[in-house]
């Protein structure tokens, strides 16, 4: 069974929160995107030559599919003892100083 501690709970409240505002401000920036460029710069672009909204939508929702896979991967990385596994490899007596700083 797995036991909680304070930290732990800590640090996956502050990972599901980060996702959770990022994905909330990732899906409100979609909802703003217009195709349509605003009347004051007109004269400034040429309407052809501004990006598509569809191209930085599919960029957005490329990055909330990636942030996900990221999440889940680094919640289950903590939650199975990949961290303190790694930690347990590099203060094996015998091992090299660089990887023990570098871990």
């Amino acid at each position: 069974m797995l036991s909680m501690n304070g930290y732990l709970i800590f640090i996956i409240a502050v990972l599901a929160g980060s996702y959770l505002l990022d994905t909330v401000l990732s899906i409100l920036n979609l909802r703003s995107l217009s195709a349509d460029l605003p009347a004051e710069f007109h004269d400034m672009y040429d309407a052809a030559g501004t990006e598509n909204p569809s191209g930085i939508s599919r960029n957005n929702a490329l990055g909330m599919v990636e942030s996900t896979v990221l999440l889940i991967a680094t919640m289950v990385f903590i939650l199975i003892g990949g961290f303190d596994y790694i930690d347990r490899i590099a203060a094996r007596p015998g091992g090299r100083n660089c990887f023990r700083a570098a871990v």
